[in-house]
């Protein structure tokens, strides 16, 4: 599975702002700054995180960004759907085949991968990581 360039900041910024959780807000200079991510694509995607509800922000010289739900409450899977929609796994294939639809010899194969997929994805949650490991200051 490959994940976008997108998702790959999304889930970044939700680790690091979830290191941080419950000492402050984080602001978007920060996030960028220390996971090395270009501030104005992250201001995107930091925007979308707020509006499917995954985090709040706040304006102003105390603003930033902080978590809305517990860390066991947010999966993998929830911070990908929220930058991309509805989880499909990447399969690069011909179009001519409908590997999608069932119309493809491998049609149940990639059935069952795309759902041992989503169910690790929804099962690995923030509070799952090592935070101390990559963040020692949390």
């Amino acid at each position: 599975m490959l994940l976008s360039t997108s998702e790959d900041i999304a889930l970044k910024a939700m680790i690091y702002i979830s290191a941080n959780s419950g000492k402050s807000r984080c602001s978007i200079n920060e996030i960028a700054r220390n996971e090395a991510v270009p501030r104005e694509y992250l201001a995107k995607i930091l925007k979308r995180l707020v509006q499917r509800n995954l985090l709040s922000s706040k304006r102003g010289v105390f603003g930033g960004y902080q978590l809305i739900k517990n860390r066991g409450d947010i999966s993998f899977l929830d911070i990908i759907e929220a930058i991309d929609g509805d989880f499909r796994a990447m399969v690069k294939h011909d179009q001519k085949l409908k590997i999608a639809n069932g119309n493809h010899p491998a049609s149940e194969f990639w059935s069952e991968m795309h759902k041992q997929i989503s169910e690790k994805l929804s099962k690995m949650t923030l509070d799952k990581i090592d935070y101390k490991k990559f963040y020692p200051d949390s």
